[in-house]
């Protein structure tokens, strides 16, 4: 796994986002009637946490999976382009 992406910018806050908002709902439907009435033990609330972690590490993944083929896909167009003579005055991608 390309572990730098895992701390890109945009990878952690849509994890934190997606962790946050399903982690809530999660967290409500199991935890709910116990938090609402305040009778949460402490091992309740460690699971609470690892409700929100869940969904982060979900995330993560499939951000980087995406990234990683978006990657794979660009490399091949340019290779295409290579292979046919096409650079960039002729429209193509930018090399790096």
């Amino acid at each position: 796994m390309d572990f730098h992406l895992i701390f890109r910018g945009s990878v952690v806050r849509r994890a934190a986002v997606m962790a946050a908002i399903v982690g809530c709902i999660i967290a409500a439907i199991n935890h709910g009637n116990h938090i609402w009435a305040g009778t949460m033990s402490i091992s309740a609330w460690v699971k609470v946490g690892i409700t929100f972690f869940v969904p982060y590490t979900v995330s993560t993944i499939s951000s980087v999976l995406a990234l990683r083929e978006q990657d794979r896909l660009i490399e091949t167009l340019r290779e295409t382009q290579k292979a046919n003579g096409l650079g960039t005055a002729g429209g193509g991608l930018p090399t790096t």
